[in-house]
């Protein structure tokens, strides 16, 4: 261990020594203060700050991730053309511990990225809020984060197979169209039927808080609806009574469509067992549409924005450490070029994953067929192999106020990532510990 330490503190000095360190610290800070201050949103000071903060980190961040790819990459390439390795595994050192303390002092600096980035981007909010004059009064949620409740409901996929096997057993199949074309009707069909609420109707929500919502501060109902008139003022009723206990509450709304608002909710209406009911009945509304996943949320107080401003960059900093070992795992066995841009393209591929992955899904409820088979292979296996490379999904949830949550995050991105890290860095260890060396002349 002592030799890895002194391999990462030897790392983290000549990236200073050459001046390379401080110059994209000093970018990092610019990067961070000039999208800040750039950015613009509807000038309400609560919303402003959060918007400008989402793009000054997200920019620094990916600004500090491309750095610490080449300085991967150079990292390793460079000692093995000067002949800088030839001498390092003279000494009695196992390679394995030359790769993890290049690797240890490159996270060194993607800390003090980090730390001099939330520094740029927390004096610049600093110094705007003290330059706005306007009323700061909303500011006080901002400094709240809420845990996103989603409600309880099956899959469009799990809907559709559900309704064909019922057709199909009451010989209500249409015979003249394929398969892959009635479940493609079906799954407009039953989309349609759990989005749309028709006039004079109601809809009920249920949702699971979870045993320890009872004991939180804040509950925050937020929804959000589709209307044929964009300009027509909608009123209605939201009902949210404990599934399993007396509490409840009744209140009035007035939204107009296409916008986000929300509703506060006493905490009185929740039980213990944290199952609630939500209900919305309009009044004298038009059809309405309450899309899947955005419509109805609800929003628990889970903490401060400190706390999820630290468990958001530990986080980042995963994402880097996947990140440096792609790029020096790519350099033990390709030239500084090419490694250089296999790392970048696979960067830039992990970037768009969320591009390829709707197109892959739009590619299932397509015409079968060979093309479409190979297509959506090539897509799904592009998908896999960048997938633990992407930037994970916290940095819009810590300016948003939404908290950060590991279990949520581990589903979505953290699986992927810690495969894709272990196989990336052991190739890395396996590559440079089998890589033979050149003699010295």
């Amino acid at each position: 261990m002592k030799r890895i330490r002194a391999i990462a503190w030897t790392t983290l000095r000549l990236l200073f020594r050459n001046g390379t360190g401080w110059g994209v610290l000093a970018a990092i800070a610019v990067i961070g203060s000039f999208i800040f201050f750039s950015a613009r949103a509807d000038d309400v000071l609560l919303h402003e700050l959060r918007l400008r903060i989402r793009y000054g980190t997200t920019f620094y961040t990916v600004f500090l991730a491309v750095c610490l790819l080449f300085s991967s990459c150079l990292s390793v390439r460079l000692d093995i053309d000067r002949k800088l390795m030839h001498i390092l595994t003279s000494y009695p050192v196992h390679r394995y511990e030359i790769w993890c303390g290049k690797w240890l002092g490159l996270m060194l600096f993607s800390v003090l990225g980090l730390c001099v980035g939330m520094v740029s981007v927390g004096f610049s909010a600093t110094w705007y809020v003290a330059a706005n004059s306007v009323d700061r009064s909303g500011l006080s949620g901002f400094w709240r984060c809420h845990r996103v409740c989603h409600p309880e409901m099956p899959s469009l996929d799990l809907l559709v197979e559900r309704e064909h096997r019922l057709r199909e057993r009451e010989g209500r199949l249409p015979t003249d169209r394929s398969s892959w074309q009635i479940r493609s009707d079906l799954r407009t069909e039953i989309r349609r039927q759990t989005q749309l609420l028709e006039t004079g109707e109601k809809r009920t929500w249920t949702f699971d808080l979870g045993k320890g919502a009872a004991s939180r501060e804040e509950l925050l109902l937020e929804y959000s609806f589709f209307a044929q008139e964009q300009r027509r003022l909608v009123r209605g009723i939201w009902l949210v009574e404990a599934e399993d206990g007396p509490g409840q509450h009744t209140e009035t709304v007035e939204a107009f469509p296409y916008t986000v608002n929300r509703v506060t909710i006493p905490i009185s209406c929740l039980s213990e067992s944290g199952r609630v009911r939500v209900t919305f009945q309009g009044i004298d509304a038009p059809h309405l549409i309450f899309a899947r996943g955005k419509g109805i949320r609800l929003f628990l107080e889970d903490g401060s924005f400190w706390s999820n401003t630290f468990r958001g960059h530990i986080v980042v900093l995963l994402h880097f450490g996947a990140i440096v070992a792609l790029g020096m795992t790519v350099a033990t066995a390709f030239t500084f070029p090419v490694a250089a841009f296999v790392s970048t393209v696979f960067y830039l591929l992990a970037a768009a994953t969320g591009f390829f992955e709707s197109v892959a899904r739009d590619l299932d409820w397509g015409e079968p067929g060979v093309l479409r088979t190979l297509s959506d292979g090539v897509i799904r296996g592009g998908v896999w192999l960048t997938r633990g490379l992407r930037l994970p999904p916290v940095i819009g949830r810590v300016s948003g106020g939404t908290s950060v949550e590991f279990g949520s995050l581990v589903s979505a991105w953290g699986a992927q990532f810690i495969v894709y890290a272990i196989v990336v860095g052991g190739l890395g260890m396996w590559w440079l510990t089998r890589k033979e060396l050149d003699r010295l002349h």
